[in-house]
Formats: structure tokens, C-alpha cells, sequence
């Protein structure tokens, strides 16, 4: 808090005029002995050093006022923070996008060599070395054909794993690529501590424990909200400022430093349950790590999953002294057919941090 010499302005305040050979007593009778009957009415300006102000912050009532909202008996400190967030029984994550592959198939020819992967589309342009020719895919997506560059039609063969086939004098057979999903971590500032990769299967358990999340996170920025608003003091008379002759309502100012410590403690809180989130549900982990930053995840089975990554990076260089590293956070949800590839590039533009991970209302 910033606090500073306070002078408050009573109005309309009686005093009384002492006697020449008295001294003031603290008790009521000796102040009449002292001062005697004559009184008369004039402001009344005392000055209040910064450790009574502070001591006057403490011994008020403990309502207040919410942005409008008064909570307790009265409106005796009006706390001027930005309205709460609130949410609906729709879940929506800030999250960012990742790119569909279609699935994708090799061809091994006899037991020495393996072509692709290639996309499976039809019209896929097949070209190597040992064997080039155009891919045509039904349209139901269960049969293809190989068309060289004559012209001559070979098939139909089933699109079906580990399916062989003879081309010419070639024995072949089409074998389905593993599909993955692969993060790429392009973050100019991140720190050298490996990040957080893991997928979610999304069941009732782990929708759940994201509804509980959000519901955590929500509390906390309110918390830290409140922590970083100024203090209006309802009732008490104002302040009257000797140096400039201003006269302000009574705000107690939140301090740099104050409110720094608040967003660095209700960061290591969201952090701490994104960690635990991750611990107890994200069950599926980086598998491999294929070049410079670039994580590779296997799932198995189709159905619906949600993918976190959590890296620290250097604070911003407008960020004040001793901020700390915080964490940038990637999450999104995707839909996994149980043949189809996912690619997702982790950048600060597409980062988010932990007071908006969650779209509140």
C-alpha cells in the first residue's frame, strides 16, 4: 500500500478554547476542568502520519463493496475491482489450431524396399526411382488402383492393412502409416526446461476434472483481481492534501510491487492444477522426438482427446524486475478416426497464459 502523511478535514467540528494556566486531560471531566464552557465551532484539521492510516485501514468493519456489489453489513470499503468472471455450462478452452492429415499408406516391394508414405487421396502422384504411377481411390475409400504412365490400369486391391498384391512381376504389399500427432515448439523465449506434453483421453472423468479447472481458475483470477483493485473508505472524512491544497476521497493504492506479487501467486496456483490436471489424465506422452523441438504422440484408439503442452519462457522485456518465468500454455481438443495425422506448430502467437486459458463469459 502506498501511504503517505494524511491531513483530514473535520467540518462543523466543536473545539474548545483553553484556559491560559491548564493543561488537556484525556478524560472527559478533566477536559471540561481544563478547557472550561466556552467553546466555538471552526474545520478542524489534524494531520495523520502514514502508520495511522494504516492503522485506521485496520480497525474499520469488515463489508465491502465489490465493483457496485456490497458484501457484509454496509459499504464501509468500496473495493474498485473489475467485475468477476463468470462461465455457463458450455466448457470452451482457449485453444489453438492443428492441422488434419489425411491418412497416409506405404508400399513395400518384396522384402528389400518400402515407398511412401503417401497421402491416401485419390490422385496421389507415386514417383520413385523403382516405380512411378498415379493412386486412384474409390470413392468409398476401400479400393484403389495404379495407373502407370501408359496408361495401364492395375487393380482394384483393397485399402485394407497389409494388403498384397502382384504388379507386373513385383509382389507388393499396402501397409497403413502409424498415424501420430507431432507438436513443433517454435518459441523464441523459451527456457531450457523440457515442456509438458501429454494427451487426454476426454471421458466423463477427465470432462469433469476440466469443469472443476475452470472453476478453480475462475476463483483465482477474481482472487487476484480484488488483491490488485484500490480501496475506497465509505464514512471516513476526506483527505485533504497540505502540499497541493487537494481534496481526495480516501483510495488506498495498490503498490507495484503488490500487485505484482499477486499475479506471480495466482499463477503458480493455475500452473500447479494444469499440473495435476495433466498428471492424473494425460495419460498418452510424448513418445519420440524427431529434430529440433518437434514431439511425436501415438494414439491408438478413435474417439475425442484433448492435447496440453505447458513450457516456462523469459518474461516480457516490459515485464518489471523479478516477474519470474511464466508459463505459456497450448491446449486444444481434436477428434482422432483412428487413421488420420495431426501437426500443430507452438508459437507466442498462438500461446496462451493461465487467466485465459478458459473463455469466460
Amino acid at each position: 500500500m502506498k501511504l503517505t502523511n494524511l491531513l483530514l478535514t473535520f467540518p462543523h467540528s466543536r473545539i474548545a478554547a483553553p484556559s491560559r494556566n491548564t493543561a488537556p486531560r484525556s478524560s472527559s471531566a478533566g477536559l471540561k476542568r481544563a478547557f472550561g464552557h466556552r467553546v466555538y465551532t471552526r474545520p478542524l484539521r489534524v494531520l495523520i502520519p502514514a502508520f495511522a492510516h494504516f492503522s485506521l485501514l485496520l480497525t474499520l468493519p469488515t463489508s465491502a463493496q465489490f465493483g457496485g456489489m456490497t458484501t457484509g453489513g454496509g459499504a464501509d470499503v468500496v473495493i474498485h475491482a473489475p467485475p468477476p468472471v463468470r462461465f455457463g455450462t458450455e466448457l470452451r478452452l482457449n485453444a489453438f489450431k492443428m492441422e488434419h492429415q489425411a491418412p497416409a499408406f506405404y508400399l513395400n516391394m518384396g522384402t528389400r524396399y518400402r515407398l511412401g508414405p503417401f497421402p491416401l487421396l485419390n490422385g496421389t502422384l507415386i514417383t520413385n526411382e523403382m516405380l512411378t504411377c498415379t493412386f486412384h481411390l474409390s470413392a468409398e475409400k476401400d479400393l484403389f488402383k495404379l495407373q502407370d504412365k501408359q496408361g495401364v490400369m492395375a487393380g482394384p486391391f483393397s485399402t485394407s492393412n497389409r494388403t498384397a498384391f502382384v504388379l507386373g512381376n513385383t509382389h507388393m504389399v499396402f501397409i497403413h502409416a502409424t498415424p501420430t500427432i507431432t507438436v513443433t515448439l517454435k518459441h523464441p523465449d523459451r527456457i531450457g526446461q523440457m515442456p509438458t506434453v501429454g494427451i487426454a483421453p476426454m471421458t466423463p472423468q477427465s470432462v469433469q476434472a476440466l469443469y472443476d479447472l475452470r472453476a478453480k481458475i475462475a476463483g483465482i483470477v477474481n482472487r487476484v483481481n480484488v488483491d490488485k483493485s484500490d480501496r475506497e473508505l465509505v464514512g471516513v472524512p476526506r483527505i485533504h492534501n497540505p502540499y497541493t491544497g487537494n481534496t481526495s476521497k480516501p483510495i488506498l493504492s495498490v503498490s507495484d510491487r503488490d500487485k505484482q506479487n499477486a499475479d506471480r501467486s495466482g499463477e503458480i496456483s493455475s500452473i500447479a492444477f494444469l499440473e495435476k490436471f495433466y498428471a492424473q489424465h494425460c495419460t498418452i506422452r510424448a513418445q519420440a522426438m524427431s529434430g529440433q523441438q518437434t514431439y511425436q504422440l501415438g494414439v491408438q484408439l478413435p474417439g475425442d482427446y484433448i492435447l496440453l503442452v505447458l513450457q516456462k519462457v523469459k518474461p516480457a522485456a516490459n515485464a518489471p524486475k523479478g516477474s519470474g518465468s511464466p508459463t505459456a500454455i497450448w491446449w486444444t481438443t481434436f477428434t482422432f478416426d483412428g487413421r488420420s495425422s495431426f501437426t500443430g506448430t507452438l508459437t507466442p502467437e498462438n500461446a496462451t497464459y493461465w487467466k485465459n486459458a478458459f473463455l469466460f463469459e
